[in-house]
């Protein structure tokens, strides 16, 4: 059985490194100030992330998310400031993400928008289908098979079915 590796990605970025190094080629080419910026801008996503699968968005995590509004990335100011916005009106996790759809549904929107929240806007908290997605015809006929098949499980006297002679 072959030696067993274990590599660590880039510090930096999270790409694979150069073999031996913490860091990949291309943040080897980057200046330091810029991996400084984009380690910083990676963590913080982190930071924020994490404060949302907490229990509860704590004044201390808030005062952690305005320490963060100096970062100037793009990307991370919208996530930045959807989170304020998430920790300002609903802090607690229980019914969070329904209950913005309900009662903030231009937040929730912008939430939907933001490539960033992809990995918690599975199934079920799309709602339900604007347009019903089974045709009328194809749900009769759906309907007739299942009645078919019920039909012909049930046995036509009850009294054959559970005799006692079998």
């Amino acid at each position: 059985m072959g030696k067993r590796r274990n590599w660590r990605p880039c510090k930096y970025c999270g790409n694979t490194p150069r073999r031996g190094q913490g860091i990949c080629r291309a943040c080897e080419s980057r200046p330091k100030a810029e991996n400084i910026r984009r380690l910083k801008i990676r963590l913080s996503f982190e930071a924020i992330f994490g404060f949302l699968t907490q229990s509860n968005i704590s004044n201390g995590n808030r005062k952690t998310l305005d320490s963060l509004t100096n970062i100037d990335d793009e990307a991370f100011r919208s996530v930045l400031d959807l989170v304020q916005d998430i920790a300002r009106l609903h802090p607690r996790k229980c019914h969070r993400w329904k209950w913005l759809q309900r009662n903030h549904p231009d937040l929730w929107d912008r939430i939907r928008q933001n490539e960033h929240f992809d990995w918690l806007l599975d199934w079920t908290y799309q709602g339900l289908p604007e347009e019903d997605p089974w045709e009328t015809d194809e749900l009769d006929y759906i309907n007739t098979l299942l009645s078919e098949q019920h039909d012909a499980q049930q046995p036509e006297d009850i009294g054959e079915a559970f005799s006692p002679n079998d």
